[in-house]
C-alpha cells in the first residue's frame, strides 16, 4: 500500500461491520507477516481488518506499530493517537507514541506522554511495558538534560 492511498482512521467509519471470524483471520494472518518482518503485506491486513471492524482499537494499535516499523512515522502517529481516543485506558498507544516522538526530536512532548501514561501502565501486569516505559522515562529525561535551559 502506497503512502498515496493510506486510509487514515475512521474514513470508513460506518455501521458496516464483520464477522468475528473474518477479523480474526486478518488480524491472524496480519501478525504471521508482522512477526516474519514482512510489514507491508501485514499493513494491508490489518488494513483489511480495520474495514471490518472500523473502531476496533486493536486494529488501529497494529496498523500505528507496523507503520512505526516502516518508520512511517507521521502515519503510525496518527493511527495511535486514534487508538487512544477509542480506548483512553490501552496504555501502548501513549507508549508507543512517545518513542516515535523521542525519534522526531521531541523530547519534551515524549515526556509529557510518558507521564499520562505511566498511571495506566503501572495499574497493569505489563513488566515488558512498565521496563519499556522506565527506560523511555529515563531517555528523555536524559535528553532534556543535556538541553540548554530556555
Amino acid at each position: 500500500m502506497t503512502e498515496q492511498t493510506m486510509l487514515q482512521p475512521g474514513e470508513l467509519d460506518r455501521s458496516f461491520k464483520g464477522e468475528q471470524e473474518e477479523i480474526a483471520l486478518f488480524m491472524d494472518c496480519a501478525f504471521l507477516c508482522y512477526e516474519r518482518y514482512d510489514y507491508e503485506r501485514a499493513l494491508r491486513l490489518y488494513m483489511g481488518a480495520q474495514i471490518l471492524d472500523p473502531a476496533n482499537v486493536d486494529i488501529h494499535s497494529a496498523i500505528g506499530t507496523t507503520l512505526m516499523q516502516l518508520e512511517r512515522y507521521d502515519d503510525a502517529v496518527t493511527w495511535l493517537s486514534r487508538a487512544m481516543e477509542l480506548c483512553p485506558s490501552e496504555e501502548c498507544p501513549y507508549v508507543h507514541v512517545a518513542e516515535m516522538l523521542i525519534k522526531q526530536g521531541k523530547p519534551a512532548e515524549a515526556r509529557k506522554l510518558l507521564a499520562n501514561a505511566q498511571p495506566l501502565v503501572d495499574e497493569g501486569d505489563n513488566a515488558a511495558l512498565q521496563e519499556r516505559l522506565q527506560a523511555l522515562m529515563d531517555i528523555t529525561d536524559a535528553i532534556l538534560a543535556e538541553q540548554p535551559a530556555d
